[in-house]
């Protein structure tokens, strides 16, 4: 009897230890993607004098967008006074509804970005990758500098994705936003509507 209440109470630590390797679920969103290295030096949070041949500012200067077109390729710069996350959103109406969102943030030195879409007119938004799309951001880089978050991007400008926007020259509609928390499920503190010239 000794013996099988050994065995037993060996049986169920085994389990114990086990169980701990597989965790019944993750508090980390899976689908934002975190630096570690970066593909293109251009691409590093830090924007140069010359690197965008084209900005605009909003916010008294508190956000500022950069960009610029090579070949199928749309790179983004933002820089927004905050040290939480920032967000740009393309082809965005005032309804916030089918909006195509790239989000960025920077914590402990790493920076974050995550490809979204909004459905509804309140502006809640999820991963693409959750609702069957796919997550086509394929370069970044960010950093924080001075109670400013830096983020950079590129995507293709036309995806093949649904929950994208395929971008054309032309005048494109735009709404930014940023928020005090690298929570991105977190209210903005401040956002406005524009336009960038592709």
């Amino acid at each position: 009897m000794r013996f099988l209440n050994r065995t037993i109470i060996w049986i169920l630590i085994g389990l114990l230890i086990l169980i701990s390797q597989f965790p019944l679920f993750s508090c980390s969103k899976s689908t934002q993607q975190e630096q570690t290295t970066t593909t293109s030096s251009s691409i590093n949070g830090i924007i140069d004098a010359n690197e965008y041949p084209n900005s605009v500012t909003y916010d008294n200067g508190n956000f500022q967008i950069y960009w610029k077109v090579e070949g199928q390729g749309l790179f983004i710069g933002i820089k927004a006074k905050t040290t939480g996350w920032v967000a740009i959103g393309f082809n965005a109406s005032s309804r916030l509804t089918n909006v195509d969102y790239v989000f960025g943030w920077v914590s402990n030195g790493k920076a974050s970005i995550s490809d979204e879409y909004s459905a509804d007119y309140h502006g809640q938004h999820e991963a693409d990758v959750s609702l069957g799309g796919k997550d086509n951001v394929t370069e970044f880089g960010g950093r924080e500098d001075t109670g400013y978050t830096v983020i950079e991007f590129k995507r293709a400008l036309v995806t093949g994705d649904a929950f994208d926007a395929s971008i054309s020259p032309g005048d494109l509609s735009i709404i930014w936003a940023y928020a005090s928390s690298d929570n991105i499920s977190s209210e903005h503190s401040r956002h406005g509507y524009g336009q960038i010239h592709i």
